[in-house]
């Protein structure tokens, strides 16, 4: 009786659960808003639960992997659980639940079954069992079913729950097509979008491809804020700030409703350094998406202040460099950006991009065209220059400037000269020039370098000086500002590699840059200026050297012949009546023979000592000697009548002593000759070297023959007073001095000729 009595009860709670199934099948299946809460009702009221209620499983950016309730229905007179006890619940927190539920099978349990930090989810609701049935649909699990009782621990049977799960399944099928409609809807919804933005692109691009300059892109921007749903979309470019350093500028922009507040946007110039999370990504080539509340600091307060909530932001390059950028920036909501959405707006930024790249061709192009014609303009005046300045014209260097003025374009084209003043230093002359017009007060021509620093520290190492008078400084900038000019070019001109002078080329009116090409072109200029110097300077130097030796033969001649003829006829008195002569007679006769003898001894020994350096064969033997020693012998052996007054201290010098009184002797017999009355040697240290002077006070060597005395075969005008070289002797020692490691040199100091001998110390021997 008991058996039969349970069994009917067993038929009539599969019967209510089948019921409970066709009625939650009934409800899912009207799909609409109440569908899965009325299948909980059936369900609530077929199992006599407490509860019935749906959890469905998400992720969570910060929890995780998380379940949450969607949907709960209660018997009457239970209590509801406390709000949000049940949403996003990590699934890290019940650890028994999820190793079920996640393999597929129900879990009943007693919650103080549970480990402890799972039991506390339940403390306080009263729940003494419950029944999860998880939800799957294929191999994704989706969520649970579950069944609460707070009156009794109660259990379930297999049909229970097999019946409930035939529940679980309906829901996610319900899940399943409710999500597929989803899908299908926004599948409509992006193709529709993509089929706009795709007509929109295709507009863009016959716009920007049909050369409307840059208003095309205000047209590109217009059609995008509509498409995209954007509140406003912008186009910058970036520029760089001698201060700021990378910043970026709005260049076109476009506004879905004027009416709509937004900020001032402050990024019309500024710098990147102040958005690093945008400049991180753009400068890396990819796309930033910005959510301000997510952003940090200064960069937060730069979004907030432009009212800006949401903004995508997609780099512009061309040819490979990142040269700015397309934005579309959300005021009222944030904003997300699908992949596609991304792409083709990725798009719109690469035909942004090549629109700006053939607009730098077409510019790149115009301007190499006016650089090709400048370059053809500059060649064929240096072709009519070289011809001029090779054919040595008389006035070669004037129709040079005069070609150059044409082919640049410039104000003003000069050549100057240098030259060294004794008080001034090394200066400039200006000794050719034209120009379209005077400078504007009336040009300065001349000057000491000392004045001009930069055009100096450029020249002297052969480079050319590019100036710009607004980046000068002190004097420098006020001689160029009194000249009038904005802009120059100076380019050095060398002889043999010296600098001798240089090509200046000025601009009044504007500042100007000069290419590579440009710089090259006119230095050749500046070459062949100097090149033409120097064949004028040495066709002098022949002349004045085949001058110089027939005068230097006719001088050796006469200059052996007079010390010989007194050798020879005093030889001859002493060996025809040297009986008749007195000892005292005798002792004189031998003294004259003894120095006209030693006059052409060293006349030879000059000739032989240039012979021999000139090819290359001169042998020294330094050591070390007292300058002052051999400055004192060598001042024994000149004629007593001349005053010599020797000063000084007993430096030491390593040096070849036979070759210094060589050159003691060639200043000393020069001062004799050609100085002044007052002939003083002194010996002292000079900067790291021994040093012995030969000062007269003659009248000195004017400033444009200075170069030329220690030049072989070359006679000065020979006058009282006045230096000179008799040919070699100056020359032999210029070159014996620097073959023992020193130099000579020839300066006026105090109103006294000096010829000024430096060589090594003895405490520094080169060897």
């Amino acid at each position: 009786m008991i058996t039969r009595r349970i069994r009917t009860l067993r038929r009539r709670r599969q019967a209510r659960f089948e019921r409970a199934i066709i009625e939650c099948s009934t409800a899912l299946l009207r799909d609409d808003e109440a569908s899965v809460r009325d299948a909980l009702e059936a369900l609530l009221v077929a199992t006599g639960a407490s509860s019935v209620f749906v959890e469905r499983n998400v992720e969570d950016p910060e929890r995780g992997f998380c379940s949450t309730l969607v949907e709960e229905v209660l018997a009457p007179g239970v209590e509801p659980d406390p709000p949000d006890r049940w949403t996003l619940v990590p699934w890290s927190e019940m650890p028994m639940s999820f190793e079920h539920l996640s393999r597929g099978r129900a879990f009943e349990f007693r919650p103080q079954d549970l480990p402890p930090e799972e039991r506390a989810r339940y403390e306080g609701i009263g729940v003494r069992t419950e029944l999860d049935i998880p939800i799957f649909v294929g191999s994704r699990w989706l969520g649970l079913i579950g069944f609460t009782d707070v009156r009794r621990a109660g259990s379930w049977t297999s049909a229970d729950r097999s019946l409930l799960r035939t529940a679980a399944q309906l829901i996610g099928r319900h899940w399943e097509a409710t999500e597929g409609r989803t899908r299908v809807g926004e599948a409509i919804a992006t193709l529709d979008r993509q089929l706009r933005y795709q007509s929109v692109l295709a507009e863009s691009s016959r716009r920007l491809l049909s050369g409307g300059g840059e208003g095309a892109i205000d047209a590109v921007l217009e059609a995008l804020v509509d498409v995209s749903g954007a509140d406003y979309v912008y186009v910058d470019r970036n520029f760089t700030d001698p201060e700021l350093g990378l910043c970026c500028e709005i260049v076109h922009e476009a506004v879905r409703d004027p009416s709509v507040p937004f900020g001032e946007h402050r990024w019309r110039g500024g710098p990147y350094r102040d958005l690093p999370t945008t400049y991180g990504r753009l400068s890396r080539g990819a796309v930033s998406f910005i959510r301000t509340r997510e952003l940090q600091g200064a960069e937060r307060a730069q979004y907030e202040a432009d009212g800006i909530r949401s903004e995508l932001n997609l780099p512009i390059t061309v040819g490979g460099r990142w040269v700015g950028s397309i934005a579309f920036a959300s005021y009222r909501e944030e904003r997300c950006w699908d992949d596609h959405e991304v792409s083709l707006l990725r798009t719109a930024a690469e035909m942004i991009g090549a629109h700006w790249g053939r607009t730098e061709q077409n510019q790149r192009l115009a301007q190499t065209l006016s650089r090709l014609e400048d370059r053809y303009r500059l060649e064929q005046a240096l072709t009519r220059s070289a011809r001029a300045l090779l054919n040595d014209e008389p006035e070669a260097i004037d129709a040079t400037i005069r070609e150059l003025l044409a082919a640049t374009g410039v104000d003003l084209v000069y050549v100057d000269e240098n030259h060294d003043d004794p008080e001034r230093g090394l200066c400039w002359r200006v000794t050719h020039h034209v120009g379209r017009a005077e400078p504007p007060t009336g040009g300065v021509w001349a000057g000491p370098y000392a004045d001009l620093p930069t055009v100096r520290a450029a020249l002297e190492k052969g480079r050319p000086a590019v100036i710009h008078t607004a980046s000068l400084e002190g004097r420098e900038r006020e001689i160029y500002e009194s000249d009038g000019v904005r802009s120059e070019l100076s380019l050095p001109i060398r002889v043999e590699g010296v600098w001798r002078g240089s090509l200046g080329l000025d601009h009044y009116r504007r500042e100007r840059d000069w290419t590579d090409e440009d710089i090259e072109l006119l230095s050749t200029a500046a070459e062949m200026i100097g090149a033409y110097w120097h064949r004028r300077e040495t066709r002098e130097r022949l002349e004045r050297l085949i001058s110089s030796k027939d005068e230097f033969l006719a001088s050796v001649g006469h200059e052996l012949r007079t010390p010989l003829t007194s050798v020879l006829g005093f030889a001859e008195i002493l060996v025809e009546d040297g009986e008749r002569l007195s000892a005292v007679e005798r002792r004189e006769m031998l003294e004259l023979v003894a120095r006209e003898a030693r006059d052409a001894a060293w006349i030879i020994e000059d000739l032989l000592a240039f012979a021999r350096s000139d090819l290359g064969r001169l042998q020294v033997a330094p050591a070390a000697i007292s300058l002052l020693d051999e400055a004192e012998a060598v001042i024994r052996s000149l004629p007593s009548g001349v005053p010599i007054e020797l000063r000084g201290d007993d430096v030491k010098a390593w040096a070849d002593a036979a070759r210094v009184r060589q050159i003691i002797r060639n200043l000393l017999t020069n001062a004799i000759k050609y100085g002044g009355p007052s002939i003083v040697v002194e010996v002292d240290r000079g900067e790291g070297s021994a040093r012995l002077a030969v000062l007269d006070d003659g009248d000195g060597i004017p400033s444009d023959l200075q170069d030329l005395v220690f030049q072989p075969y070359v006679r000065l005008q020979e006058e009282a007073g006045q230096p000179g070289s008799m040919g070699l002797g100056l020359s032999v020692s210029r070159q014996l001095a620097r073959l023992l490691g020193g130099d000579l040199r020839y300066l006026r100091r105090e109103g006294f000729s000096v010829f000024e001998l430096s060589l090594p110390e003895v405490a520094h021997p080169k060897r």
